[in-house]
């Protein structure tokens, strides 16, 4: 059951890490069915805003200090009402509400399968049988499993120590693990990498069917247009956030919106200081008269106003810049792989990969010719994002790209090659999809 009042509320908070300030009498509140997506620079404290919220996650717990190490300063309010389960980038800083409640579920991701198998013949009953599934039912195992098999882990996986895991099985894991476990709040920290497009379509419908609040910090536009109702960034210049409605384009489109405001406002209050300023100039020189001085006053007082409530500037967002160079040799197949196969140890990967990349009639190309690109959207912020796409677009050769990321897929790919198809003995003659026919 819910505490009463789920949500969190931080007030006036401002943090220095090693000199550099990251907040600064920073204001944010969280209510049951938020689910909020922190956006910001690279390095403006998105992942510390986390885990300062994730310290606070027992029930109805308020912060409320001054502190300073020899690394940061830290001031201001934090309180929380619920249960946070909190999934970090990096497993070492795993902080749950419950630590033997995930620690358990752990063990049984991992182990259930032959402790269950053990425990049940050891009482007669068959693996499998109804009776089986009852007893498992019971102790919360079959939707342990159930959601494990959902997201993609199969039993197998699940008898592996955990250190032996993948980046992308570890994060599965511990998403399942957050399914299963009572929370109330949900912070995320890149919650899609590593996953492979099972696992990021799971965790868009569990965190779309989710009934708690989430916040999240994640480079993944599919999943924010998704999941989330508010958008909230933070601004490397008050160091505040900047609250936006709505998904990932609603957010560039109300962003601009508030940037040609702040421009407009920005305007007239020069505007109107500047006529301040020649009419106390032109007073000044009359301040003999008592009159002219009461007067003088009021517009040397209306100009310290003006001047204490300036509108700062939204600044537009800084982009990298790069383009490709246009050259040009002809040439028609550019790119031609006929029964490849490739494994790593006893795991095949995939075999019987045959296809041929034609330029047709329009490209012709010299020199970089083909671009190979693994996972080139990670760790990208959105700015940059948008340029690299662009460029891409205009690039007059083939692309070849190993992504996860849906939104890069849907605006750059025509074609779209699943691997997964070829790690059998069967061999597949429809090798290249489109992307519209596939992303259907």
């Amino acid at each position: 059951m819910k505490p009463p009042n789920v949500g969190i509320s931080v007030h006036k908070l401002t943090l220095h890490i090693n000199n550099k300030c990251l907040f600064e009498d920073l204001d944010f509140s969280l209510s049951i069915g938020d689910k909020v997506t922190l956006v910001g620079e690279n390095g403006s404290g998105k992942t510390t805003f986390l885990r300062l919220l994730s310290d606070g996650g027992s029930t109805s717990k308020t912060t409320t200090a001054t502190t300073t190490t020899s690394d940061y300063t830290y001031s201001g309010s934090v309180r929380v009402e619920g249960r946070i389960g909190y999934l970090p980038q990096h497993f070492e800083e795993i902080i749950m509400k419950d630590q033997e409640d995930l620690s358990a579920i752990m063990t049984s991701l991992q182990c259930l399968h032959d402790e269950t198998m053990n425990h049940f013949l050891k009482q007669g009953l068959e693996p499998l049988s109804s009776e089986w599934y009852q007893e498992l039912n019971a102790v919360g195992g079959h939707e342990i499993f159930r959601q494990a098999h959902l997201i993609g882990l199969s039993n197998q996986l699940l008898e592996q120590p955990f250190h032996h895991l993948s980046g992308g099985e570890k994060t599965k894991i511990m998403l399942c693990a957050l399914s299963v476990i009572e929370t109330d709040i949900l912070l995320l920290d890149e919650p899609t990498n590593h996953l492979d497009r099972q696992g990021i379509e799971w965790l868009e419908n569990f965190l779309k069917e989710y009934s708690g609040a989430v916040i999240m910090v994640t480079h993944d536009r599919s999943l924010i247009n998704a999941v989330s109702n508010r958008i909230s960034e933070l601004s490397p210049h008050t160091k505040k956030f900047v609250h936006f409605k709505g998904g990932y384009e609603n957010y560039l489109i109300q962003e601009e919106k508030k940037r040609k405001k702040s421009i407009q406002k920005r305007e007239q209050q020069d505007k109107e200081l500047k006529q301040v300023k020649q009419k106390s100039t032109q007073l000044k020189c009359n301040m003999k008269e008592k009159k002219i001085r009461g007067t003088f006053n009021r517009f040397t007082r209306k100009q310290e106003q003006i001047t204490e409530n300036l509108v700062d500037i939204l600044p537009e967002r800084t982009k990298i810049s790069f383009e490709f160079e246009d050259e040009s040799i002809s040439s028609n197949i550019c790119l031609e792989v006929f029964e490849l196969a490739k494994s790593f140890e006893e795991k095949l990967l995939f075999r019987h990969l045959s296809f041929t990349s034609v330029n047709g009639d329009r490209l012709v190309m010299r020199r970089c010719s083909i671009l190979l690109l693994d996972e080139p959207t990670n760790h990208i912020d959105f700015p940059s994002l948008e340029v690299i796409e662009e460029a891409l677009l205009n690039f007059p050769g083939i692309i070849i790209a190993a992504t996860h990321d849906r939104y890069f897929t849907e605006k750059i790919a025509t074609e779209i090659l699943n691997l997964s198809e070829f790690n059998d003995s069967s061999h597949s003659e429809k090798v290249l999809q489109s992307s519209e026919e596939r992303l259907k």
